[in-house]
């Protein structure tokens, strides 16, 4: 087993950069985003693991390509409206 850090979105300073698709997202905490559709029922909680970069305050780690252990988790909370 490899030493691995956990990365919590905790404080208002601390956010992520993750990769979704093609295509990269910024996080913070209270934050809603728009990602690709995924089949999970609304409220269920999904893991994002491709995090490239996780920054809090002056404190920046950037994965090479990803940080090691770091992981956005975010709950489902609608379904956009497609027209």
């Amino acid at each position: 087993l490899r030493n691995r850090t956990t990365y919590l979105l905790d404080r208002e300073a601390m956010y992520a950069i993750f990769e979704d698709g093609s295509r990269q997202y910024r996080a913070e905490v209270g934050t809603t985003v728009t990602i690709d559709f995924r089949e999970v029922e609304v409220g269920k909680q999904i893991e994002l693991n491709k995090v490239l970069l996780v920054a809090s305050g002056a404190d920046v780690t950037i994965g090479q390509p990803t940080v090691a252990g770091a992981r956005v988790l975010a709950q489902v909370v609608d379904f956009p409206k497609v027209k």
